[in-house]
C-alpha cells in the first residue's frame, strides 16, 4: 500500500504495480487497519478509487482500526470532495459512524469554513415537512411531504421567517421585519381575515402600524405580541380565551386585548396559547384568561376567567420570570433563582430548585378537571433546556429531573428544543436536526442521593448544573432529520404531524459579491457623435451652422429634451431631415450638442477656458446659456446658474465634473424607430439604429460596414426569444437589466448571459454574472458553476465556488455534484483545500518504506499486454456507478473478492465485451430469444451485400461476419433489413459461451467499420399480420405469470433509470443523427430510437388510495 503515496506516478501504474505484485491487493491491509482504497481515497486518487471499488472488488464501507474511518470519510478528511463525490456515487454509505459517532456529512460540519456562522440576525429560509393535511405547511395544496423541503413562498418574496407557529389546523409566520403570514383552515376566524375561507399558501395578515415581535397559536385561536407590548387576539372564543371584552363568539379579524391587570407592572413581553386558555406575561406578572380547569390556580365560583386576571407565583421573594410555557392542562414558569414551578390541578407544585441558566421550556400533556369537561388528558411532560445546550426531561409519571443523554461518544450541545405528542425535536449548535423519544429513564431517588453522598463525599458533576439539584439519567434515542444543516429552530404540531425548522441562509457566508464595472454607456454616446458623418447609415439629421453640416441622431436629442417639433416631419418620415441654424457659434453648438448626448461638455469643466471664440470678449458660457433658453434644455439652464466666466477661466463651487448618465427608454418616441428585429418565435421588435450602433460593436460594424442588414427593409434576426431578445434591447437604452427578468428564474439570466457571450457585450455578461451570484441556491448552484465554466465568467465563478464549499455537506447529502465531470470536481477539491484551515496540514508525504519508481515502472511493463484493458472500466461498471452500484448498497449480497489472473486468450475476449462484439448469428439463437422473428419468408445473407462506407475499410475475418435476415412478402420484395440479436442477461451470456467453448468457436473482435444502415423492408399488409398472429398458441399459465413477472421488473427498471442518463442517450443519439446526416437524406430512411422492453407493466390506479404510491410495481 506505500506505493500508493508516490505522488510522481500515475493511477495506471499504481493499478499495473498492486495487479502484478498481489493477488489479494483489494482486500489487504496495513497495520492500522487501512486498505488500497483508503490509502488511494486519502491521496486523492480517484481513478485508483473507482478501479478498486468497481472492478478490483474491494470493500467500499470498510473501516480502518485506527479511527473508524472508510474510505468516504477519509477522502472528506484529507479535503478529497471529487473522490467523495465518486464513492458516493457507487455506493457508500453516508450514516456510517466512525469511533468518535461522526457520520462523513458531520465530518462536512466540522471542517466548515470559518466564515461559515449560524446568526440569529442574518436572513433565514424555512423548511416544512409533514402530512398537511390541513393545510398547514402552506405549500398550496395538501400533499404531504416526506422530507424537509424549502417553502418556496418566502423564498421567492425574499422574507426571512424568525419563528413559526403551528398547530392542527393553522399556522403563523412572523418574519424579521415583524409582518405576520397565516395559513391553513380559517373556520372560526382562527385567521384573522375577515372570513373563514381557507388559505393555502402564506397569505399576509393586515395589522396595526406596530411590528409583531411575537405569535402563539392554539386549536382555535391566535395571539400576537407587538413591540408596544399590546396583543391582538382572533379565532373562536367559546372558553374565554380571548379576553376580549364585551364577550363575542368569535373573532374573525385581529383585536386588541385589555390588560389593565399589568398596567402597573410594564408591558407585557411574552405570550403563550392552549386550547382552552391564554397566557400574558413580564418579568414581573404573569395574566391568564379562558376555561379553568385547574390549569388557571385557585378554585373560584366561576369556571371561567372572562379577562386576564393576576395570578401569584407563589414565591413572595422579588424574583423575576425568566420563562414560561402552556399545556392543555398546565401552566409552567421558571424564576430568575433557578426555580420551576407547575400550575395544575388547581395547585402549584414546585419541580425544581436554583436550576440555574434556563433558556427555555416546552411542555405537553396536563390533566384537566373533570367536573367542568369530560377531556381527561395525558400525563404532563416538561423539557428544559439550559445555556449550556443540557436538555432536562421531567415527567408527572416519574417526578423527578433527569438529564438527557444521547448515548453518544461524542458531545452534543443543543440550542433549540420542541416537545410534541410523539417525540422530541432539538437542533444543535452545529446546525443539525434531531427527533427522538425518551429511553431508560433512571431517577435519582432519595435513598440513592443518600447513598452516594455518604459514599462520595458528594455529588457526581453530571448530576448537578451549577446548582445543588440532583438530576438521574435518560436515553434519547435520536436520529438526525435528512437535509437540515443550518438549523436555529423547530417546532411542530402538538400531535407531532406536521413540521418546521428556520435555518440560517446559505448565501450568509458569500460576503461579498462581485461589483459591476464603471458604466460606458457615456463614452459610447460620446464617440456616436463624434463618429457622426453624411455618409453612414445610421443618422437621420443634419444641422446646418452657418454653411458647416453636422450629422446627428433624433432619438438621441428627443430623449434629452431638443424639441421634437423642429425633429419630426409627418411629410417625409423616412428622409433624412436638415435644421439651418444661423445664430450660433459652430463651436458653442457642437458643446450644446455634445451636452444633450452625455449631460457633460468642455464648457462645465472649472480651470482655464481652452476655447478662442470669434470676439475674445465674448462669454462662452452666455452663448451656451442662450442655447439652452432657446431650445428650453432646463437640466443644461440649472448647471450654467452654478457657473461663471472670469478673465478666462471658469469658477464653480456647487458643480461636480462627473457626467450624468442618461437613462433612455425603448419605446419612446417610436416615430423614430428605424430597424426591426426578429427573435425565434417571430414576434418583431422595434428599436433605434443609434442606439444598437452606439453600444455594441456588432451593430456598429453591421450598419457602417455595408453589411446586408444596412438596407432598412432589411430585418435582423435574433437567435433566442422575444423575452430575452427585449431584455437585451432593454440594456443597451437603460444599462440596466429590467426588473422582469427575475431572479428566482434563472434560465432567463442564463440565456441573456448566453445572447451577451455571442453578441460580445461584456457589460451585460458582468451584469448577468452578478444577478446570478445573488441567485445562487442549494438547487442551482451546480447549474450555476457549469455555466461559469463553460462561458468562462469570471466573476461569477468564485462566489458559486464559495457557496457550494461553504454548504457542502447539504450539497453532498442531496448528491448534485455527481452530474459534474472529473476537471470540475477536481477544481472544486483545490478550491476547497485552499480555503478550509483544517486541510492545510492534512498531506501525505511519500512513506518511507515505499518501492521505488523503477519497481513500479518495471511492473507495468510486465502486464503491458493487458495493461490496456484491465484499468478500463467497461461500460455495464461504468452504468453501474450511475445506478448506484445495488450490490454494494445490499448488506446481505454475497460479493466475490478474489481476482482470478486472465490469460492472453481471455483479455481478448474481455476486449470484445467492452467494444460489444456481436457474435455470429444462427437461427437457434434468434428462435430462442425471440420466436415471432422468424417465420418462412426470413433468409440469411452476410454483409458483402452492403457496400462499404469508406474506401479504407480493412478486410474483416470470415469467421465472424454480422448476419442480416431479409424479409420477403408476397409481393416479391427483395429490400433487406439488418437485424442484431437481443441484449442478453449475464446468466445467458455465461450460457452462451460455454456453447462456444464446448463447439470449439473462436470469436474474434471484427475489425470492420460499423455499417449503420440497411434496407427498408414495405410496409406489411394487416392480413398477413392477422395471419401471422392466428399461427401463435394460446399461452399457459406459468408463461402469464413470468411474463407478468418480467413486465412489472421492466417498469421497475425504467422508474428508477436516472434524468442524467436519459440526458446522455438523447445527447448519443442526436450524435448519431448528425454522424450519419439523417436528416439530409431522402434516397433511404434513418432512424436512431431508445430501444425499451417489449413488456413493460402498466400502473394501476387504486381506488379510494388518492395519497398512497402503487407500490406493487
Amino acid at each position: 500500500t506505500a506505493a500508493i503515496t508516490k505522488k510522481n506516478l500515475s493511477d495506471k501504474q499504481i493499478a499495473s504495480y498492486l495487479y502484478e505484485t498481489c493477488c489479494n491487493f483489494a482486500k489487504i491491509q496495513d497495520d492500522y487497519g487501512r486498505t488500497t482504497l483508503h490509502l488511494a481515497a486519502s491521496c486523492g486518487r480517484l481513478d485508483l478509487c473507482l478501479w478498486l471499488a468497481i472492478v478490483a472488488g474491494a470493500d467500499i464501507n470498510a473501516k480502518d482500526w485506527e479511527s473508524g474511518y472508510t474510505a468516504l470519510q477519509r477522502s472528506i478528511f484529507y479535503g478529497n470532495i471529487d473522490v467523495a463525490v465518486r464513492m458516493i456515487e457507487v455506493g457508500a454509505d453516508i450514516a456510517l459512524v466512525d469511533k468518535e459517532d461522526f457520520t462523513p456529512l458531520q465530518l462536512v460540519t466540522l471542517q466548515r469554513l470559518p466564515e461559515v456562522k449560524i446568526p440569529h440576525e442574518l436572513f433565514t429560509q424555512l423548511y416544512v415537512w409533514g402530512s398537511n393535511l390541513n393545510f398547514t405547511l402552506g405549500i398550496g395544496t395538501d400533499d404531504s411531504k416526506k422530507y424537509p423541503d424549502l417553502l418556496d413562498y418566502f423564498k421567492r418574496n425574499g422574507v426571512s421567517v424568525k419563528q413559526v407557529c403551528t398547530d392542527e389546523y393553522h399556522s403563523v409566520f412572523v418574519s424579521i421585519t415583524g409582518h405576520v403570514w397565516v395559513c391553513g383552515h380559517g373556520q372560526g376566524g382562527r385567521l384573522g381575515i375577515y372570513k373563514e375561507k381557507p388559505l393555502l399558501i402564506p397569505t399576509h395578515l393586515a395589522i396595526s402600524n406596530e411590528e409583531c415581535v411575537m405569535a402563539a397559536t392554539a386549536l382555535n385561536h391566535t395571539l400576537l405580541l407587538l413591540s408596544n407590548g399590546s396583543v391582538l387576539v382572533f379565532g373562536a372564543n367559546q372558553h374565554h380565551q380571548l379576553g376580549v371584552t364585551p364577550y363575542m363568539e368569535a373573532c374573525l379579524s385581529p383585536r386588541h386585548v385589555n390588560l389593565n391587570g399589568a398596567r402597573n407592572a410594564g408591558p407585557i413581553t411574552g405570550i403563550c396559547a392552549a386550547k382552552y386558555h391564554s397566557v400574558f406575561f413580564n418579568e414581573n406578572v404573569l395574566l391568564v384568561c379562558g376555561l379553568n380547569g385547574g390549569q388557571l390556580g385557585c378554585k373560584s365560583d366561576s369556571p371561567f376567567i372572562t379577562v386576564p386576571q393576576q395570578i401569584s407565583i407563589k414565591d413572595k421573594l422579588p424574583l423575576k420570570i425568566k420563562s414560561v410555557a402552556t399545556s392543555i392542562g398546565s401552566i409552567v414558569y421558571a424564576l430568575s433563582n433557578g426555580d420551576i414551578f407547575v400550575i395544575q390541578r388547581f395547585q402549584i407544585k414546585k419541580i425544581a430548585s436554583r436550576l440555574l441558566g434556563i433558556e427555555k421550556i416546552s411542555a405537553f400533556g396536563g390533566h384537566l378537571s373533570i367536573d367542568i369537561l369530560n377531556e381527561v388528558g395525558e400525563d404532563l411532560k416538561i423539557l428544559i433546556l439550559n445555556k449550556k445546550g443540557t436538555i432536562i426531561f421531567w415527567e408527572e409519571s416519574v417526578p423527578h429531573l433527569m438529564k438527557g443523554t444521547f448515548g453518544l461518544k461524542r458531545t452534543i450541545v443543543i440550542s433549540d428544543v420542541h416537545l410534541n405528542e410523539c417525540s422530541i425535536l432539538c437542533t444543535t449548535v452545529d446546525g443539525e436536526a434531531l427527533q427522538g423519544t425518551i429511553k431508560d429513564k433512571e431517577p435519582l431517588l432519595k435513598s440513592q442521593d443518600d447513598s452516594r453522598k455518604r459514599h462520595s463525599g458528594g455529588y457526581p458533576k453530571d448530576e448537578k448544573v451549577k446548582g445543588h439539584e440532583k438530576l438521574g439519567k435518560c436515553l434519547i434515542l435520536a436520529k438526525r432529520i435528512p437535509y437540515i444543516h443550518r438549523a436555529m429552530a423547530i417546532t411542530s404540531d402538538p400531535k407531532g404531524k406536521n413540521f418546521a425548522v428556520i435555518q440560517a441562509h446559505p448565501n450568509n457566508s458569500i460576503e461579498i459579491y462581485p461589483d459591476r464595472s464603471t458604466s460606458d454607456m457615456t463614452e459610447n454616446l460620446k464617440y456616436l457623435f463624434l463618429e457622426a458623418t453624411e455618409d453612414d447609415a445610421v443618422h437621420d439629421v443634419v444641422f446646418n451652422i452657418n454653411g458647416t453640416r453636422i450629422a446627428a441622431h433624433r432619438y438621441v436629442l428627443a430623449v434629452n429634451g431638443f424639441p421634437f417639433k423642429m425633429l419630426y416631419n409627418n411629410r417625409n418620415k423616412n428622409r433624412e431631415m436638415e435644421i439651418y441654424i444661423n445664430d450660433a457659434d459652430l463651436v458653442i453648438f457642437k458643446e450644446f450638442l455634445m451636452f444633450l448626448y452625455t449631460g457633460h461638455c468642455q464648457l462645465l469643466n472649472t480651470g482655464p477656458c481652452s476655447f478662442r471664440l470669434t470676439a475674445q470678449d465674448e462669454d462662452p458660457l452666455q452663448l451656451l446659456s442662450a442655447l439652452a433658453k432657446k431650445y428650453n434644455i432646463t437640466t443644461l439652464l440649472n448647471i450654467l446658474q452654478t457657473l461663471r466666466y472670469e478673465n478666462g477661466h471658469i469658477i464653480s463651487t456647487t458643480y461636480s465634473n462627473c457626467p450624468k448618465i442618461f437613462k433612455m427608454q425603448r419605446n419612446l418616441f417610436p416615430e423614430f424607430h428605424d430597424v426591426e428585429l426578429k427573435p425565434d418565435n417571430g414576434q418583431i421588435i422595434k428599436a433605434h439604429k443609434c442606439i444598437l450602433s452606439a453600444r455594441l460593436p456588432y451593430f456598429n460594424s453591421m450598419f457602417l460596414r455595408g453589411w446586408s442588414e444596412t438596407n432598412k427593409a432589411q430585418i435582423i434576426h435574433l437567435q433566442t426569444t422575444s423575452l430575452i431578445a427585449e431584455a437585451f434591447l432593454d440594456f443597451l437604452y437603460t444599462d440596466d437589466i429590467p426588473d422582469y427578468i427575475s431572479c428566482d428564474d434563472i434560465d432567463n439570466i442564463v440565456r441573456l448571459l448566453i445572447l451577451s457571450d455571442q453578441l460580445l457585450m461584456n457589460h451585460l455578461k458582468e451584469a448577468c454574472e452578478i444577478l446570478l451570484a445573488k441567485s445562487i441556491s442549494l438547487k442551482n448552484c451546480v447549474s450555476i458553476l457549469q455555466v461559469s465554466i463553460v462561458y468562462n465568467t469570471i466573476k461569477l465563478k468564485e462566489p458559486v465556488l464559495r457557496f457550494i464549499v461553504s454548504n457542502l455537506n447539504a450539497v453532498l447529502e442531496s448528491r448534485i455534484l455527481e452530474s459534474l465531470d472529473d476537471k470540475t470536481l477536481s477544481e472544486l477539491s483545490e478550491y476547497y483545500k485552499r480555503y478550509s484551515r483544517c486541510c492545510d496540514n492534512r498531506i501525505i508525504t511519500p512513506y518511507s518504506n515505499a518501492p521505488s519508481d523503477e519497481e513500479i515502472l518495471a511492473a507495468c511493463k510486465s502486464v503491458s499486454a493487458s495493461a490496456d484493458t484491465f484499468f478500463i472500466l467497461p461500460e455495464g461498471i461504468k452504468d453501474a456507478c450511475f445506478h448506484k452500484c445495488n450490490k454494494l448498497q445490499t448488506p446481505n449480497a454475497k460479493k466475490k473478492n478474489t481476482i482470478k489472473r486472465l490469460s492472453f486468450q481471455e483479455s481478448e475476449f474481455i476486449e470484445e465485451t467492452i467494444v460489444q462484439v456481436v457474435p455470429e448469428i444462427n437461427k437457434e439463437c434468434i428462435q430462442k430469444h425471440n420466436p415471432d422473428i422468424l417465420n418462412d419468408n426470413v433468409q440469411f445473407f452476410d454483409d458483402s451485400d452492403f457496400p462499404s462506407l469508406s474506401d479504407n475499410q480493412v478486410s474483416s475475418h470470415n469467421n465472424n461476419k454480422h448476419s442480416t435476415i431479409r424479409l420477403s412478402t408476397r409481393r416479391g420484395s427483395g429490400e433487406t433489413r439488418r437485424i442484431f440479436p437481443p441484449t442478453l442477461s449475464q446468466k445467458q451470456r455465461k450460457k452462451e459461451k460455454k456453447s462456444l467453448v464446448s463447439e470449439e468457436i473462436v470469436v474474434t473482435p471484427p475489425k470492420t467499420q460499423f455499417k449503420g444502415w440497411a434496407k427498408i423492408p414495405p410496409p406489411v399488409e394487416c392480413s398477413e399480420i392477422t395471419s401471422f398472429e392466428n399461427k401463435k398458441t394460446e399461452p399457459n399459465l406459468f408463461e402469464i405469470i413470468t411474463n407478468e413477472q418480467k413486465e412489472k421488473d421492466n417498469w421497475r427498471k425504467m422508474k428508477s433509470k436516472p434524468f442524467h442518463l436519459t440526458q446522455i442517450e438523447d445527447s448519443a443519439m442526436d450524435d448519431l443523427i448528425s454522424f450519419y446526416n439523417a436528416n439530409n437524406i431522402f434516397d433511404e430512411r434513418i432512424t436512431v430510437e431508445r430501444v425499451l422492453p417489449s413488456n413493460i407493466a402498466q400502473p394501476v390506479w387504486i381506488p379510494g388510495h388518492k395519497k398512497k404510491a402503487y407500490e406493487e410495481f
